[in-house]
């Protein structure tokens, strides 16, 4: 597995999309191949023992993070939860502005906060 040395690594599901060229092709009906294929990722980096590894997803909900968490913990890893700063959409589209406005209020809306495992692990809002 190619990474950054001691640094350990970044896996994001957005790099599926990245092409030969470097250009962000995003397909949304190749989304759950490409969550399949960056939890295979993060199992094969947590099976080499890489520290840390760093989970560069979106994880709207709190279902999307369970199969790293689950994994982290059946490898012995400790798991911290980072938030990035609260933006607001306008701010999110300026950023991002592939992504339709729309799109980003749903997501905001949809957000569903982690501080422990255990607000995964036993997430009751079945969404």
């Amino acid at each position: 597995m190619e990474g950054y040395g001691n640094a350990g690594f970044i896996l994001s599901t957005d790099d599926y999309f990245i092409n030969d060229y470097g250009h962000y092709n995003f397909d949304y009906n190749q989304l759950g191949e490409a969550h399949a294929w960056n939890q295979d990722r993060a199992e094969e980096a947590m099976r080499d023992r890489v520290h840390p590894i760093i989970i560069d997803n979106t994880n709207i909900r709190r279902r999307h993070m369970k199969p790293y968490v689950q994994m982290g913990l059946d490898y012995g890893y400790f798991i911290r939860f980072m938030e990035t700063p609260d933006y607001s959409v306008d701010e999110l589209h300026e950023r991002y502005p592939g992504i339709d406005k729309q799109d980003l209020y749903r997501m905001k809306r949809n957000y569903e906060p982690a501080e422990t495992i255990y607000d995964v692990l036993y997430d009751i809002s079945g969404t």
